[in-house]
């Protein structure tokens, strides 16, 4: 079985037997405020493809908001993430999401995204 990489969104994993997957083109950026840097591409998995598809395509003007609700969803199951009861906590971490998210807008290359499966990474 291959190793699988993970969503850089929402943290799922992502095999190359995963067909809807795919690579967007970013320029290599650093966001301090969350002490990261991205270097080319960022990987997203179906789902969260098929929001920034929707977004892309005028389909869903909602689909950034969808995006980073998914990916808290996902990394507070992940990292168990408790306090501050559910409301307040999935606002605050959606905003900072949206925001870490705004970088990958603002970096993507103007280049259609390549499917996963076609590509070879290092893994």
């Amino acid at each position: 079985m291959n190793k699988p990489h993970q969503c850089d969104f929402c943290s799922d994993p992502v095999t190359p037997n995963d067909l809807s997957a795919v690579i967007y083109d970013t320029e290599d950026f650093t966001a301090p405020e969350f002490n990261l840097g991205f270097k080319g591409a960022w990987l997203a998995c179906a789902t969260c493809a098929a929001f920034i598809r929707q977004y892309d395509e005028g389909l869903d003007d909602k689909a950034r908001k969808n995006l980073a609700r998914r990916a808290v969803e996902k990394h507070r199951r992940k990292y168990n993430i408790r306090g501050m009861g559910d409301v307040e906590i999935n606002k605050i971490l959606t905003q900072e999401v949206a925001r870490l998210h705004e970088a990958f807008w603002a970096n993507r290359k103007d280049t259609p995204p390549v499917p996963y499966a076609t590509m070879k990474l290092e893994g």
